[in-house]
């Protein structure tokens, strides 16, 4: 009888089984759908937004442009002379970053880059750079002398420069 009763509740749970009872798990699934879209950094002067040039005398210094090129003009030094232009550099994209800036003065043959000095914000904060964010400016302020040892091979004399300025996002 036992063994009956044994093999009869085998057989019941094997059919609940089979049928989907006494074991049965619920289930249910979820999903992840979007998008993931990056940012932007992007550079851009605002030539002349900070004001006009100091000092405003004879060497006539200003900048134009706009977007990603600057032009620094400065004419008429003499040994000594040096004037300064401020401009504006702008994050225009939309996540903030770091911008450093590398330069180089070519002379000529009678009036060597070594008579002239040029400095700027941006190249002054060294490898660290300078915090730009999203819309907000830094500003930049580029000031170029002739310096007073210059001799007689620096008249007429023109030096060219050369910087660039380097954003990197943070």
């Amino acid at each position: 009888m036992a063994r009956r009763w044994l093999v009869g509740m085998v057989g019941v749970i094997a059919a609940l089984g089979l049928a989907g009872f006494g074991f049965a798990a619920f289930t249910s699934t979820a999903t992840i759908t979007g998008t993931a879209i990056s940012g932007q950094f992007l550079l851009a002067w605002d030539a002349g937004a900070a004001g006009t040039p100091s000092p405003v005398d004879a060497q006539s210094c200003h900048t134009v442009g706009s977007g990603t090129v600057l032009t620094f003009t400065g004419t008429n030094f003499a040994p000594g002379d040096g004037c300064s232009v401020t401009d504006l550099l702008y994050d225009t994209g939309s996540v903030p970053g770091t911008v450093t800036e590398a330069y180089t003065l070519t002379g000529s043959a009678s009036c060597y880059a070594s008579n002239w000095t040029y400095t700027d914000t941006i190249s002054a904060a060294g490898a660290l750079g300078l915090p730009i964010a999203p819309g907000s400016p830094v500003s930049d302020t580029i000031t170029v002398t002739l310096l007073g040892s210059a001799g007689n091979g620096c008249e007429l004399a023109t030096v060219g420069i050369s910087a660039t300025v380097t954003g990197t996002a943070t």
